[in-house]
């Protein structure tokens, strides 16, 4: 991190454009973490939340006079077939606001702007883009901002150059390191909790699996890069004195490396914070009766398995590492153990045909 060597303190406001709320709202973590570090290196963050907004993003602006205005994709659509729903809209609706009421620079990031960064620096026409993570490189855009210093080595930047062409220079997530300490809004924490939003904790942030399908690893990166059992206490604790009970732990899987689960299992077991919470884990035969009882005692009540399919032909397109024995292992374990728990099904993924299909749901 790079400390700012001014004596005044530049105003960030933070918009989380996120209002989808199906199956329920989705406190904003990633902008918590953010809020965080911007904070820890001189920076004033506010928070507005288009979910629960504390008057319009217009009156929100004018009272607060940010000297920044970061701006939050979390999803393209909402991956549903049945009801599809892009938010693109709403962020073109949402920057014609922001620069309607403001000149200030406007920054866009997240994990949906992450997905197609030039694209959607191209469409929406703003300032700045991050790509990937923002804690580290958006601490130092401000910074250069602020000093007319130039960007080099801002890996993941987008930005347009002297000529008018855009300059991206893709990031690689595992050259950072994790070690992020959020800062909570307690007001809107608190309406999001009111509202039943489980507030997530994140371990680890990259992904090594090879699923066909996924976007994590273009996200966070193909490495997991861990926080150890003592930082994620740590983050419990804090949540708990805020007044929750029941948390999320929102790693693309929890269960990515066994040392990494139990040294957090074993923090949780020794702090006894209170907190209980769900998690997803890969149902491979690496989740043993010691390991899945040790995550019980730590406070895990309910798991959501990435099974993906019940049919080994499906499972092996998919790109998955377990088969459906596994499968059924864990959740006997899981059963036997008398703990919560759900698979995660994709109906016709590559590979599927009538045979697989009919295989699954008879299995399920």
């Amino acid at each position: 991190m790079i400390s700012l060597p001014l004596a005044a303190s530049p105003r960030i406001l933070l918009v989380n454009l996120n209002r989808y709320a199906q199956p329920y709202a989705v406190y904003p973590l990633g902008l918590a973490y953010l809020s965080g570090a911007l904070r820890n290196q001189g920076f004033e963050t506010k928070t507005w939340d288009a979910l629960f907004p504390d008057g319009t993003l217009e009156e929100c602006i004018a009272a607060y006079r940010p000297d920044y205005v970061g701006l939050s994709l979390r999803n393209i659509d909402n991956v549903q077939c049945h009801s599809p729903k892009s938010f693109i809209h709403d962020l073109l609706d949402c920057c014609r606001r922001i620069r309607a009421t403001t000149t200030v620079p406007l920054i866009l990031g997240g994990s949906g702007f992450s997905v197609f960064p030039k694209e959607l620096y191209e469409l929406t026409k703003v300032d700045y883009g991050i790509e990937g993570e923002g804690e580290d490189m958006l601490t130092r855009l401000l910074c250069a901002l602020q000093n007319k210093t130039g960007f080099d080595g801002l890996t993941g930047l987008v930005c347009r150059n002297e000529d008018g062409s855009v300059r991206h220079v893709p990031r690689n997530p595992s050259d950072v390191v994790f070690t992020s300490e959020p800062y909570h809004d307690a007001a809107l924490l608190q309406k999001y909790l009111g509202h039943g939003s489980l507030p997530g904790v994140q371990t680890q942030r990259g992904c090594p699996l090879k699923c066909c399908y996924c976007t994590y690893p273009v996200i966070e990166g193909k490495r997991s890069r861990y926080r150890t059992g003592a930082e994620v206490v740590a983050e419990l604790r804090r949540l708990a004195e805020l007044g929750v009970k029941y948390t999320f732990i929102v790693d693309s899987v929890f269960n990515t490396r066994s040392d990494h689960v139990r040294d957090v299992c074993q923090e949780m077991i020794r702090a006894n914070t209170g907190i209980e919470w769900e998690c997803f884990l890969r149902p491979s035969r690496l989740i043993t009766r010691d390991v899945l009882q040790m995550m019980r005692d730590a406070g895990l009540r309910h798991v959501e398995f990435g099974s993906d399919s019940f049919s080994d032909p499906v499972l092996k397109r998919y790109g998955k590492s377990f088969t459906y024995e596994e499968i059924a292992g864990v959740s006997q374990l899981a059963h036997e153990l008398k703990m919560n728990y759900s698979h995660f099904l994709i109906l016709g993924g590559p590979g599927e045909t009538a045979e697989t299909l009919e295989e699954t749901i008879t299995r399920a």
